[in-house]
């Protein structure tokens, strides 16, 4: 059972633990509408592996899972919502989400992360196109400072190889601008 944190803006932590299944709630009536509708929205990446057209993600309280082939356990991959941030992303004074994707192919020894968007428009989930954070990195914490989306993890040295766990700590910011995210450099 995988652990899911959240956080909201400024803010109250909430624990959630397998895909989306709520233990302690410290949140607004609207704001607990729209994390339902973040954790059911759909979703598009390029891992989706069924053939579905632009790799659509269809979310079911904050899991998916595709097959390609039926007959082969090793073309099933899994998706997992694993973090989430409640703040205003696009400066209209309504709660808006970063959400953290983990991509588990079965076959394989990846483990990827992607960044999303998540607009709240009339209480509907709005994904935009995700940002790579990385292959085989350890998600520490994700947070909205001032409409920056920090996200802070541990990776790999470029010289080390990828069977070894991710020791060296980084962050990478990401601000919400015309439709898309956008990394600091």
């Amino acid at each position: 059972m995988r652990l899911l944190s959240i956080m909201v803006a400024g803010w109250c932590a909430i624990s959630l633990t397998g895909c989306l299944s709520v233990r302690q709630v410290a949140l607004t009536p609207a704001d607990a509408r729209f994390l339902v509708a973040v954790s059911n929205a759909v979703y598009m990446g390029d891992a989706c592996t069924d053939g579905s057209p632009r790799g659509i993600i269809r979310m079911t309280n904050g899991c998916y899972t595709t097959i390609s082939d039926p007959s082969s356990e090793a073309t099933r991959v899994n998706y997992s919502i694993q973090k989430v941030v409640l703040g205003d992303l696009n400066h209209d004074g309504v709660p808006d989400a970063a959400v953290v994707v983990l991509v588990e192919p079965l076959g394989g020894t990846g483990r990827w992360y992607d960044l999303y968007a998540v607009i709240n428009s009339h209480a509907q989930a709005v994904p935009t196109v995700p940002v790579f954070l990385g292959d085989r990195i350890g998600i520490i914490s994700v947070e909205n400072l001032s409409r920056w989306i920090v996200v802070e993890f541990y990776c790999h040295y470029p010289d080390e190889g990828l069977q070894l766990p991710p020791l060296h700590k980084t962050f990478r910011s990401f601000r919400f601008e015309r439709g898309e995210l956008y990394e600091r450099k």
